[in-house]
């Protein structure tokens, strides 16, 4: 099956109905230092990003997990994704790690989850902005899908689950 949806929407979607599967791409980049064809590869499992690899095989350069994905969400050109779900996984693309990093990157797909409820010191303390994302967090949601609900930019949103992790207050 194929898909020329956005990247972000193709995930959300495939991430709303927990899928398990690839995501490839084969495609000309006009722009950037990975300039020629390239092919991406997103996997997922259970509707959660496992790993991206994003290649160039004529200048021999690859990049992989946080890095490729973010590069894939910001191409401005349109591409085909070929759907291969409820299929054996083909390749082993490196995987993201975030056990240990608090700070380290979120897949847009990352549905975060409340550890604890706040505290009323801790109500006072966060701004309006966390309290609100906060309130959206219930393990099912994306972080794109609550940065879309809260009309936050996905940075914006990451940053603020960042500050909820550091709290304790989500995983």
């Amino acid at each position: 099956m194929e898909s020329s949806l956005p990247l972000h929407d193709l995930i959300d979607l495939l991430t709303e109905q927990k899928k398990t599967g690839t995501l490839e791409a084969t495609f000309m980049l006009q722009q950037r230092a990975f300039r020629g064809r390239c092919i991406a590869q997103v996997q997922m499992k259970e509707g959660i990003i496992q790993s991206c690899l994003l290649s160039n095989q004529e200048l021999g350069m690859k990049i992989e997990g946080q890095q490729a994905l973010n590069l894939l969400y910001q191409l401005r050109q349109e591409i085909t994704w070929t759907l291969g779900f409820g299929s054996a996984e083909s390749r082993e693309p490196t995987p993201f790690d975030r056990s240990e990093n608090k700070n380290a990157p979120l897949s847009a797909s990352f549905a975060p989850r409340k550890v604890r409820n706040l505290t009323l010191e801790e109500s006072l303390m966060l701004s309006r902005k966390n309290i609100n994302v906060f309130q959206l967090i219930d393990g099912k949601r994306s972080i794109w899908k609550i940065a879309q609900l809260r009309n936050l930019r996905s940075e914006e949103a990451e940053a603020i689950l960042h500050d909820l992790r550091n709290h304790g207050l989500v995983e």
